[in-house]
């Protein structure tokens, strides 16, 4: 994935969680974006590669990941204060 894409579009913590979970994503579109996309109860979306690890979930239990993901990434770097 070409960083200098993702950089501009992605926070630190939105990329970390994305690449904890995901072996492939767009480069061109928004954590919002990709998360959206993720919002189905299916075991594939298109573009989409989740970590083979979690293959045997569906793409929006793998999206409550990432995004718990993010939400800790966050708190442990104080981009975002504590809840």
């Amino acid at each position: 994935m070409d960083s200098s894409i993702t950089e501009n579009k992605l926070s630190k913590a939105e990329r970390f969680a994305l690449d904890e979970w995901l072996t492939y994503y767009p480069d061109d579109l928004t954590y919002d974006e990709i998360m959206e996309m993720m919002e189905v109860e299916e075991w594939m979306v298109d573009n989409i590669t989740v970590w083979n690890v979690v293959e045997n979930c569906t793409v929006n239990q793998v999206a409550m990941f990432i995004d718990s993901t993010k939400n800790h990434f966050e708190q442990v770097t104080a981009d975002r204060p504590l809840l």
